[in-house]
């Protein structure tokens, strides 16, 4: 039975790593007037930037995978101590490129955090995932409205600069929520041995022969049953000592010049055995090399004909669908403020407008997250938050009223943080053994997404002069969405 402490700070990393997250990503988008002034940022150059964050936050989702199941702690303190680096490099930067290069090393650090919490959040909960994964990242929201609105009151005093490095200092939080999870290797994936166990047994003749698996068998003629060599370090086990050197069993009335005799036969035999067993090892190791590559395309094929994704090929589909929805999802957040203020909205009334649509991110990540535990509908539920999506955003786009702009924006908060709940609950339910493989796929697909999408809104808005070309671009991608996954139900 886990332990309630471990519950607790497992959601806490996820919480706080989740608001950073985001909460960034709103800031640098609040900072954006004065970036521009002070470097000459238009809107394509902070759509790479921020789709740099997001994609360092998500793509190293398969190396994050291999290397927590490794030294997770290492891992955790190294994500921890790189995210208040680059926030404080970010306030220190000349020009776009290196506002870039501080910000994705942010994202990284970030990212490193909250995959590694929803990982050992996977491992420790079964029964309610999907409600302590909506308890986690209902940072997003907290993110959303409380670090643009922080961010905003330090800018006006400190400038744009020195209020990131307040930021930065402020979200080194991570760092004893970092040292307090308590996360245990996977021994199954560790101190893998580099060579294969050579088993020699008993034969009738006494001759050595290669299995049709390529392990060498070897018998000797002594009554040994069974002989193991481990790797190059020699016999693990065998039957008796004297029984391979030739040696009689122990006689107390041995004269002297019988054990000199036999100590004699004992040294002869000894090298003999040990010259036998290197050249053995010496066939084994050439017969290995011969067939090491075939045997490890055959074991390659093998493990892909019995992963989920090949017996249920929805999931490469499914995949392909949360690319399309990083691209709405990296797009809306760093495009919803600058929106805003293009709408004639003040900086604090776009800061509102955010601080709404947290509290509907909130509603749909824990409600949602409640409600696919209970029901089971994830899929059914993802088609609805899809189509809510497109609604909302075509309404949002022909109609220029501030209420509402409030309406739509929430309800697209709402819709964009239940997908993102409910992907990982689909993953989840779809691949119960591949859950580490498919959530490091799932979010690597969506990290590109998101470097898309920011690149892409950037690009459109830079063309049509308004981020409203840009939501009408995110109507026509959820569109597309429903289609694809409609008949994944």
């Amino acid at each position: 039975m886990v332990s309630h402490r471990r519950h607790v700070v497992v959601v806490l990393l996820v919480f706080g790593s989740s608001t950073c997250l985001l909460g960034v990503l709103k800031m640098t988008a609040v900072y954006l007037p004065d970036i521009s002034m002070s470097l000459g940022t238009t809107a394509t150059d902070i759509g790479i930037t921020l789709g740099l964050f997001s994609a360092f936050t998500l793509c190293p989702a398969p190396l994050v995978s291999y290397l927590y199941r490794r030294i997770p702690r290492s891992l955790l303190m190294t994500g921890a101590v790189t995210n208040t680096l680059g926030l404080v490099l970010a306030s220190l930067a000349r020009n776009n490129a290196e506002l870039a290069a501080a910000l994705s090393l942010t994202g990284g650090g970030l990212g490193i955090i909250w995959m590694s919490g929803l990982l050992e959040l996977g491992r420790l909960q079964e029964s309610n995932f999907g409600l302590y994964l909506g308890l986690g990242s209902a940072g997003f929201p907290v993110g959303m409205f409380v670090v643009p609105l922080i961010g905003d009151f330090l800018m006006r005093i400190y400038g744009w600069r020195g209020a990131m490095l307040i930021v930065g200092g402020l979200t080194a939080h991570v760092i004893p929520l970092s040292m307090l999870n308590q996360p245990q290797i996977d021994n199954n994936s560790r101190n893998v041995p580099l060579t294969t166990n050579l088993e020699c047994s008993k034969g009738e003749n006494g001759d050595c022969t290669i299995t049709e698996d390529g392990e060498l068998i070897a018998q000797q003629s002594q009554p040994s049953t069974s002989t193991y060599f481990h790797g190059y370090e020699g016999i693990n086990t065998v039957e008796s000592n004297e029984q391979i050197i030739g040696l009689p069993k122990h006689d107390t009335h041995m004269s002297t010049s019988e054990e000199d005799f036999y100590e004699e036969k004992a040294e002869i035999n000894s090298d003999s055995f040990s010259d036998e067993r290197t050249e053995l090892l010496k066939e084994a190791t050439d017969s290995s090399s011969q067939d090491n590559v075939p045997r490890r395309l055959e074991r390659w094929a093998q493990t892909i004909k019995e992963s989920d994704f090949y017996t249920n090929p929805c999931l490469v589909i499914f995949l392909f669908a949360s690319t399309l929805h990083g691209i709405t999802y990296g797009g809306w957040h760093t495009f919803l403020i600058p929106r805003a203020v293009e709408r004639g909205m003040l900086v604090l009334q776009a800061i509102t407008l955010s601080f709404c649509a947290g509290l509907a991110n909130v509603v749909g990540r824990i409600g949602i997250g409640v409600l696919a535990d209970r029901f089971g509908r994830a899929m059914d539920t993802i088609l609805f938050s899809t189509f809510l999506l497109a609604l909302s955003l075509l309404c949002d786009v022909f109609v220029t009223n501030f209420a509402v702009t409030y309406i739509m924006s929430c309800l697209e908060a709402f819709s964009i943080a239940s997908r993102a709940v409910l992907i990982y609950v689909v993953i989840k339910e779809r691949a119960p053994r591949d859950y580490d493989t498919a959530f490091a796929i799932q979010v690597l697909t969506l990290g590109l997404g998101l470097l898309l999408g920011s690149y892409l809104a950037g690009i459109v808005a830079d063309k049509f002069r308004s981020y409203n070309a840009s939501f009408t671009l995110f109507v026509c991608i959820e569109v597309l969405q429903f289609v694809l996954l409609f008949p994944l139900r």
